[in-house]
């Protein structure tokens, strides 16, 4: 059980980078970690990425496709032809801002699973819709959730223990 907050933080980042793989791929295969060739990898026994990956790709796919998005999409283009910090800063934004959607407006479900559900399912469109993106998106998802949510995540016993 991945309690600790690096655990949590490099969890995250596996998810991440799973979550943004080619969606072919996706499908194809689940990822296969040796915990064993990596001293600094967490030892969690039942972390999967691929399966919270796809947990997380049925709740992004609710959120709606709408102006909000594009809106966002538009800010996040001009903020990463600056620095990735400003990226990163326009994809908080979005994420912070993105309007109340059928995904995120749930009454049982908790503010830290809409933003989680508003974090994946605007950097999964951001991806879609701009391919070129995808390693800024990476970047920023991963900051993003690690700054707002490492903690939270911790708490629950780590990823694989959030009900998804």
């Amino acid at each position: 059980m991945a309690s600790d907050e690096s655990d949590v933080e490099w969890q995250t980042g596996e998810i991440v980078k799973c979550l943004l793989e080619n969606a072919d791929e996706a499908e194809r295969k689940s990822l296969e970690l040796d915990v064993n060739m990596s001293p600094d990898k967490p030892t969690g026994d039942d972390f999967d990425p691929a399966v919270i990956c796809d947990k997380l790709r049925t709740c992004a796919d609710l959120l709606n496709d709408g102006v909000g998005l594009q809106a966002a999409l538009a800010d996040l283009k001009k903020a990463s032809a600056v620095t990735l910090e400003d990226a990163k800063t326009a994809f908080c934004r979005a994420v912070e801002a993105l309007p109340q959607s059928q995904a995120t407006q749930s009454a049982e479900m908790s503010s830290e699973m809409k933003l989680i559900n508003a974090t994946v399912g605007f950097g999964l469109y951001v991806v879609k819709s701009s391919p070129d993106l995808k390693n800024t998106v990476q970047s920023a998802m991963v900051s993003f959730l690690n700054m707002n949510l490492c903690k939270w995540v911790a708490k629950q016993g780590g990823w694989n223990k959030l009900n998804i």
